[in-house]
């Protein structure tokens, strides 16, 4: 891993190199196995680093649709080279929940900080713990926040629906001091969701990593997707 991060760390001054000119927008190659993607939705760049039998993604953007099109246009540019590693170089890990589109859609790794490590721990929960967890009769919070129609078409046992829009004024319906677990279709709802707790006081707010469509790929392929 300590290779891996010191050929990122490379890669990303390579591109800093050539930004300096001025990068341009959409895909582009800097030089021989790297290139970057941008979006104008998106101020900052993920780079794509080419090895002789998978790739690896550098930074990714805070945005389900925006990190789903990186894997898109990775598979589109360099078939049959899966994505092995993604990297979060920053000492944060606000950014992480958007990991969740190469977690659910490939088979790649998460490289980054031993902190963020730790924040990703503190902050989210795995679909196939938190099964084991719901298994053993933990007690914690469990909250869907999609809406009314989505619950209707598939739903994880157990969770209260609280959707999105009315966590504000129902917040006091939950117990700040209890550990609180939010999920929604993807991860990007809840993300927000559990900001929103943490923001307003409650101690322990986890986003359930990839949603309910991570709980069918890996817990329970009977649930349904939409």
């Amino acid at each position: 891993m300590r290779l891996l991060w010191a050929i990122g760390t490379i890669l990303l001054m390579t591109y800093a190199r050539a930004s300096a000119a001025g990068a341009p927008l959409e895909f582009h190659r800097v030089s021989d196995g790297i290139y970057t993607l941008t979006s104008d939705a998106y101020a900052n760049k993920a780079v794509i680093g080419e090895f002789a039998r998978f790739l690896v993604v550098i930074e990714f953007p805070q945005s389900d649709t925006l990190a789903g099109a990186i894997v898109d246009e990775a598979r589109k540019r360099f078939p049959g080279k899966p994505i092995r590693y993604v990297m979060h170089t920053h000492h944060h890990a606000h950014s992480i929940s958007s990991f969740d589109p190469f977690l659910r859609r490939t088979e790649a790794k998460l490289v980054t900080s031993p902190y963020n490590f730790g924040e990703v721990a503190r902050l989210t929960q795995d679909s196939v713990a938190l099964k084991q967890r719901l298994d053993r009769g933990d007690k914690f919070q469990f909250i869907d926040v999609r809406e009314p129609h989505e619950s209707q078409i598939a739903k994880i046992p157990g969770a209260k629906l609280i959707p999105l829009g009315e966590v504000p004024k129902r917040v006091g319906e939950l117990d700040p001091n209890a550990e609180v677990i939010v999920y929604c279709k993807m991860g990007g709802r809840s993300a927000k969701a559990a900001d929103f707790l943490r923001q307003s006081g409650f101690k322990s707010v986890k986003n359930m990593i990839g949603g309910i469509l991570a709980w069918s790929d890996k817990v329970d392929p009977s649930v349904p997707k939409y």
